[in-house]
């Protein structure tokens, strides 16, 4: 057998034995042992692509929305350094990602060959690493899936992407008909064992002294506050209930995906801006819990930092969780196992629904809930119903399908006023929050749900920064939403004095409509412009189409103030300095 066909097929057959069941491959040579597999895995779903760079995001999006890893498959060169926004977001975010890169023999490195450059370790902290070199034995086979079970189930305890960095020796091109392997590996050949990528994350519970702390905090009759960050929906769904039963109040992040399925406060920097004392209501609570991280509201990291009480963060993983410095202790447990704890501590028990007996303070206010917010800003509407920034967001609180929210202004609005009413799923890449490959990201989720498809939100920027992406359409039920406010309008957040220096270096304004680039690769594209339009056309599942959306530049900013500011007389938040809140690009 060649070796490269050895090491291919190895490879995918321990990682198909684990649980594996997409595989994302750009056309490549070095990488073609994998490609000419796909016949003998008919288990593996083959993805393509030709931009790398949005492979790998095609792969987060997968194995975002399937809570399983998923492979990206490339070529030597720049190829693997077009990973790295991927590799990065992933890392940063906890996605379960491999990446599978195939390489030059080593005797070829600093000769000058073609396409030949270093890939070993190119992804530094952000990636688990294993170099395989050219197999030639059985022998050499074996010792390199025990370093890869071994790598494997420290990325996937840890929340990192695991590399495989493969050397591929010429021919690579090897009639595959005339090779010893069966076209179907049997049951229990090249398995490895009863693992699988499930069995490989272990259920993690705090020693007895944080389990007490703990306990402690979760208790029902803990006067305690609950500030919900970054839950996947699956992680949602399983706490959702518990978290209900301790009967603590919840300030719930959009991309919770607490919203809809229990009650929860209103949105944190609306209840802060519109209700009176309610800021210092709920610094009145003698201990918080800070269940996950990557929060969105800068008003809420602050108001985390300057909490009174004692806080404790509750996360899966060790990192990503405190971003507003507060001292406390960091509980390190598993889903699952918080589960069990919070109903050890419930069952039984009535649920209480506010801070102290009898203070009805937090239990949700009607009047400032996004539909009545949004009608009170679209009754200074001359247009009568154009759509604007905030009435999109809100009218998405109806979807039925899932939901990915871009960077930058969607979010902030995402946060403030939407309350899904079907809660199928709110995916974010806020990891790193960058703006790269947000459409090949929202293909790869589209494939975890197939009988609905998926919406994406985002911005202009962030279309024109991931053009390709359009392209998977075609295979990918991807209704996309493209909020044209010509340019960055996130960054009018700036204190930059000079107006030009801000338009040009920072707004960055580029006057171009999507109909063009849609057309490019046979999408259906489609300008919408009022509510009950776009209203009728995200009704039911999705397909791979364009809606842009033209907005006038600023006027989503200024409604995000509008909205956030406090209200004149209302002592909630405390005045903080503009300069000191910058927002950045996200």
């Amino acid at each position: 057998m060649l070796s490269s066909t050895l090491a291919a097929n190895g490879i995918l057959s321990l990682l198909v034995s684990l649980g594996l069941r997409d595989l994302c491959i750009a056309p490549g040579s070095r990488s073609a042992p994998f490609a000419l597999l796909r016949n003998r895995f008919p288990e593996l779903a083959f993805h393509t692509h030709f931009d790398e760079r949005d492979l790998g995001f095609l792969a987060l999006g997968i194995a975002r929305g399937s809570g399983t890893p998923a492979a990206a498959v490339t070529t030597s060169g720049t190829a693997v350094g077009n990973l790295l926004p991927a590799v990065m977001e992933a890392r940063m975010s906890h996605i379960p990602l491999i990446l599978i890169t195939a390489d030059r023999p080593w005797e070829l490195l600093e000769t000058g060959a073609n396409q030949t450059c270093r890939q070993d370790g190119i992804f530094g902290s952000y990636a688990v690493f294993v170099h395989i070199p050219v197999l030639t034995s059985d022998i050499e086979l074996n010792a390199t899936k025990s370093r890869i079970m071994v790598a494997l189930s420290d990325a996937l305890a840890s929340g990192i992407p695991l590399h495989l960095n493969v050397e591929m020796r010429e021919p690579l091109y090897g009639d595959l008909s005339d090779s010893p392997l069966p076209a179907r590996l049997p049951a229990n050949d090249d398995r490895a064992g009863e693992h699988s990528f499930t069995d490989l994350r272990p259920e993690i519970l705090p020693g007895n002294s944080l389990l007490t702390t703990l306990k402690t905090f979760l208790a029902p009759e803990s006067p305690a506050l609950i500030a919900a960050g970054s839950l996947p929906p699956e992680d949602a769904a399983m706490l959702a209930e518990p978290l209900r039963k301790t009967g603590h109040p919840i300030i719930a992040d959009i991309q919770s995906n607490l919203r809809g399925r229990i009650p929860v406060l209103p949105p944190f920097d609306l209840l802060t801006a519109r209700m009176p004392g309610s800021y210092e209501r709920l610094r009145a609570c003698r201990r918080l819990i800070v269940l996950e991280g990557h929060f969105i509201s800068q008003k809420l990291l602050s108001f985390i930092r300057d909490f009174p009480g004692e806080v404790i963060f509750i996360t899966k993983y060790t990192d990503g969780i405190n971003a507003s410095g507060h001292p406390g202790p960091v509980i390190r447990i598993t889903p699952e196992a918080l589960r069990k704890t919070i109903l050890s501590l419930t069952d039984g028990n009535p649920v209480r629904t506010s801070v102290s007996p009898g203070d009805q303070f937090f239990t949700e206010n009607p009047c400032l809930m996004p539909g009545p917010v949004m009608e009170k800003l679209s009754s200074g509407n001359a247009a009568g119903d154009r759509l604007t920034e905030a009435s999109v967001i809100a009218a998405l609180s109806k979807l039925e399908t899932p939901l990915l929210i871009g960077n930058s202004l969607p979010a902030r609005l995402a946060d403030t006023l939407l309350s899904p009413e079907f809660p199928r799923g709110i995916f974010t890449l806020r990891g790193v929050s960058g703006i790269d490959g947000l459409i090949a990201a929202a293909a790869g989720l589209s494939h975890c749900f197939p009988d609905t498809g998926i919406t994406a939100v985002i911005g202009d920027t962030s279309a024109l920064y991931d053009l390709s992406g359009i392209a998977l359409l075609r295979k990918y039920r991807v209704r996309l939403i493209i909020l044209n406010n010509n340019g960055g309008n996130i960054f009018m957040k700036f204190p930059v004095p000079d107006e030009a220096i801000l338009k040009e270096l920072f707004v960055n304004p580029q006057n171009v409509t999507f109909a063009g680039a849609a057309g490019m690769f046979g999408i259906p594209w489609r300008q919408v412009t009022r509510e009950a339009e776009l209203r009728d056309l995200i009704r039911g599942p999705a397909a791979g189409e364009v809606l842009e959306i033209p907005l006038p530049p600023g006027e989503g900013i200024n409604m995000l103030r509008e909205l956030t500011d406090e209200a004149p007389g209302l002592p909630s938040a405390p005045s903080q300095n503009r300069a000191a809140n910058k927002a950045d690009q996200s």
